[in-house]
């Protein structure tokens, strides 16, 4: 049996208004992304979603999505990267979007998180936030997003999801790691792709 996870109402007003502010027009894969983990997020008990998509696809700005309606809900949202600079990059990428700067908490080593906010709270930061983020919170943790989880151990991706009621679970990646196909596969978990990129988007290369 799964355990009980927060649940939240979708706001429809505040959808269309996110998707009317955004500079760029989401893509179908973007927009059924969002409509899938909106669905996850009303449910009573835990989900577990993947979200797969190459380099540049624009998957943040589905948790984007996620993170305003968690926070015109009175929870919060979790989002944990692996590296100072992805994670500052997130902070920036959402105020840039449009959310609150005040409702946006970044923690890390150098900017540990001195007291537990007192309204819902979008945080974002590094390994910091598995020792920083109190057990008890005013407004509980509708989700945790992982980005780049193969950078974490199991047990570091499990510690945010011991609290209750358990947060909802998304991961992001471009790349995902045989743990996480098998758990596609074999496992509770559901699979968004995202197989189209945004228009005017730079070519991706790797070296």
């Amino acid at each position: 049996k799964l355990p009980p996870s927060p649940c939240l109402t979708i706001n429809r007003t505040l959808h269309t208004r996110l998707i009317k502010s955004l500079p760029f027009k989401l893509t179908p894969g973007q927009l059924r992304a969002i409509e899938n983990s909106y669905l996850d997020l009303t449910q009573i008990s835990f989900t577990h979603r993947l979200i797969q998509g190459e380099t540049g696809s624009g998957k943040t700005v589905i948790i984007f999505f996620l993170a305003a309606q968690a926070l015109a809900a009175r929870q919060s949202l979790c989002l944990l990267a692996p590296t100072e600079i992805l994670a500052t990059q997130h902070q920036q990428t959402f105020l840039k979007f449009g959310l609150p700067k005040t409702k946006v908490v970044l923690v890390t080593a150098k900017k540990p998180l001195t007291k537990a906010p007192s309204k819902p709270t979008l945080f974002i930061g590094t390994h910091a936030l598995l020792t920083q983020l109190p057990q008890s919170l005013s407004f509980p943790l509708a989700a945790v997003v992982i980005d780049e989880q193969h950078k974490f151990g199991v047990k570091q991706r499990a510690q945010l999801l011991t609290r209750k009621p358990t947060p909802h679970l998304f991961n992001l990646t471009a790349t995902p790691i045989p743990r996480t196909l098998a758990l596609g596969l074999f496992g509770e978990v559901a699979i968004s792709s995202l197989t189209g990129k945004p228009k005017n988007r730079l070519p991706i290369k790797t070296w």
